[in-house]
């Protein structure tokens, strides 16, 4: 059962601001497109960045026809993106993060 308001605690609230710090740094897309001929997908950052991820990072989109691939929306305030075809979400963050990991992708 959570706590009531009145006793949070000031390492509480110490907590829950350093999360809102990190979410607002996290990598944010601001677009997304299938580029069917390199077979991959570009995701535009809010920091100017762009980065191509392979199909193949997802087993679901790597498998998915070239149609369901291309409908891509940036959702959560650009933390997330959705293919509502085949019903698959990627957390952004996590995606930048995978790729930096060498053999993750």
């Amino acid at each position: 059962m959570a706590k009531p308001i009145d006793d949070v605690d000031e390492v509480q609230i110490a907590a829950a601001r350093a999360a809102g710090a990190r979410s607002l740094r996290a990598a944010r897309a601001i677009a997304a497109r299938c580029l069917p001929e390199r077979d991959r997908v570009e995701i535009d950052l809010a920091s100017g960045w762009s980065v191509q991820v392979p199909r193949a990072f997802s087993a679901r989109l790597g498998g998915a026809t070239r149609e369901a691939c291309e409908r891509i929306e940036v959702v959560d305030s650009g933390l997330g993106l959705h293919r509502p075809a085949i019903d698959e979400d990627w957390y952004v963050p996590a995606v930048i993060e995978a790729l930096a990991v060498p053999g993750a992708a």
